[in-house]
């Protein structure tokens, strides 16, 4: 099986980014720091915000994308392996006894 090389379009993560920088040039300028230092750490920070963002909105659309294709067959199997043994479990709860938790809370006794 070939993996495919996924690559990260940086254009997803832009809101992220500017709202990472422009918090981060806020927060520092009310801190006291100099300004073009608020705006130079502000745009490293943006810059990775924006990255880190992409990165995880890329890797969930492949996930998205192969859950769609892959998992269709596993859930009807799976759907018909709970059916079966619930019909196991019923076979094999005595009928017409209550359980220890049913005999105690019954609200239809005497």
């Amino acid at each position: 099986m070939a993996s495919k090389k996924s690559t990260v379009d940086l254009s997803q993560g832009i809101p992220t980014g500017l709202l990472v920088w422009l918090g981060f040039l806020l927060s520092l300028v009310a801190l006291g720091y100099s300004v073009p230092l608020s705006i130079l750490l502000g745009l490293f920070s943006g810059l990775a915000a924006a990255w880190l963002s992409a990165c995880f909105q890329s890797k969930q659309e492949e996930i998205q994308e192969s859950e769609e294709v892959s998992l269709l067959p596993l859930r009807q199997a799976g759907i018909t392996e709970a059916q079966r043994r619930r019909k196991v479990r019923e076979m094999k709860t005595p009928k017409g006894t209550l359980g220890l938790t049913a005999f105690l809370f019954n609200r239809n006794r005497s």
